[in-house]
């Protein structure tokens, strides 16, 4: 069982500042077309995208276009030092409605209409489930992660088991996490964003606010 070392309490402030990522994505790619299984394809797209953000945070005059901060130029620097070429472990979990009501449940906060659950969860990106990690790390690690995410859309590959957040495992102090939604007939969204690790694993901080255990967690292998 995976076990988170830091403090797992999440309140109204965190999933705030989750929500609010969604509406800040910053794009870094147009659409195409999906090849070859789905698991294949989520593999190989998240890797893409993931190292994708790794050459957005090595472009200095990218990062300098979207920020001036010390605090934050150092924090995209650090990630632009990285290898996201080649993660330790590759998971998937199935983005559901019990999900998201298991973190608004953990924030404290009153059970969400179904409008409001429904309007939620055509929004989410990557960066609400990294911002969930990043939000307790302070506000610069939350912005430079913000200002590092991208996005690509895709026809919707054959056998689509539905909207799903894929996990890379790197063990250089950052996990990243892509998110594969359907925003359309036939479209599939993929958003990026990087968790900072900070005191412990993402991973299991990640799903100890999403209400899940280790169960919940596909492994897709390279030759998936």
């Amino acid at each position: 069982m995976r076990e988170y070392a830091g403090n797992a309490g999440v309140g109204r402030r965190l999933l705030a500042l989750a929500t609010a990522a969604v509406l800040m994505l910053s794009g870094c790619g147009g659409a195409s077309k999906a090849a070859g299984k789905p698991e294949a394809f989520m593999r190989r797209e998240s890797l893409a995208l993931t190292e994708q953000i790794g050459a957005l945070a090595a472009n200095g005059e990218y990062v300098k276009l979207m920020t001036v901060s010390g605090e934050l130029l150092k924090e995209t620097e650090a990630v632009g030092a990285q290898d996201f070429t080649q993660p330790t472990a590759v998971y998937r979990i199935a983005v559901t409605d019990d999900m998201l009501k298991k973190v608004v449940s953990g924030a404290g906060m009153e059970p969400l209409g179904e409008e409001t659950l429904a309007a939620l969860r055509s929004r989410l990106n990557a960066a609400f489930f990294a911002n969930l990690v990043n939000g307790s790390q302070g506000a610069a690690v939350l912005a430079a992660m913000n200002v590092l995410s991208c996005g690509k859309s895709y026809q919707e590959p054959g056998n689509w088991p539905g909207d799903s957040l894929v996990i890379l495992e790197y063990g250089n102090g950052y996990t990243g996490m892509v998110t594969f939604m359907q925003t359309g007939e036939g479209v599939i969204s993929a958003e990026a964003s990087l968790a900072k690790d900070g005191e412990g694993n993402a991973t299991a901080l990640l799903l100890q606010l999403l209400g899940v255990g280790d169960g919940a967690l596909e492994p897709l292998e390279e030759n998936s």
